[in-house]
């Protein structure tokens, strides 16, 4: 993949951009007062996995759902430290939304609606297809972007349950 830029936001000549190169796709950012929301998509050996970015304010937000169990178990989600675990190479990035709302106001609907789905304890599946009622990672993603009333971007080929949409949750 050839390193590419995608200008995110900017404000009196300063700006963030997210870069992606051949070894591995990191994010930058500043402390401007807008949100940008991203979704990255993961390369995983078969499928994509989702990963649902805030970026604004200074800091980096991702939010990524998995099982509880290894195959099985519940839908789970949980903050994810880009700095501890950045997204692998080839992973695909798309830009949702350059808000004029804070991050703030988009991290903090989204930790409601991760509790509210924690809470739900619904079942986890690694392809919702052969579950009806489950979800993984790209259903999280796709179910918390309408919620926010972002529209979700378009996936990868072979990114499993990324149009399933949660609705056995409070929300």
């Amino acid at each position: 993949m050839s390193s590419m830029k995608w200008l995110i936001g900017s404000l009196a000549g300063m700006a963030f951009i997210c870069f992606f190169g051949h070894a591995r796709a990191q994010l930058s950012y500043s402390g401007l007062c807008r949100a940008t929301v991203c979704v990255a998509f993961e390369p995983l050996p078969v499928a994509h996995h989702a990963v649902l970015i805030v970026n604004g304010q200074g800091r980096l937000w991702a939010f990524e759902a998995n099982s509880t169990g290894a195959l099985s178990g519940a839908l789970w989600v949980r903050f994810r430290n880009l700095s501890v675990h950045p997204l692998v190479a080839g992973s695909e990035i798309e830009n949702v939304s350059d808000a004029l709302a804070p991050a703030s106001y988009y991290v903090s609907r989204i930790e409601v609606l991760s509790e509210e789905v924690n809470n739900s304890h619904l079942p986890y599946a690694p392809v919702p297809a052969l579950w009806p009622t489950a979800a993984n990672s790209n259903t999280f993603v796709f179910s918390v972007l309408v919620h926010l009333g972002l529209r979700p971007p378009p996936p990868p080929e072979v990114t499993p349950g990324y149009y399933n949409a949660l609705t056995d949750w409070q929300h």
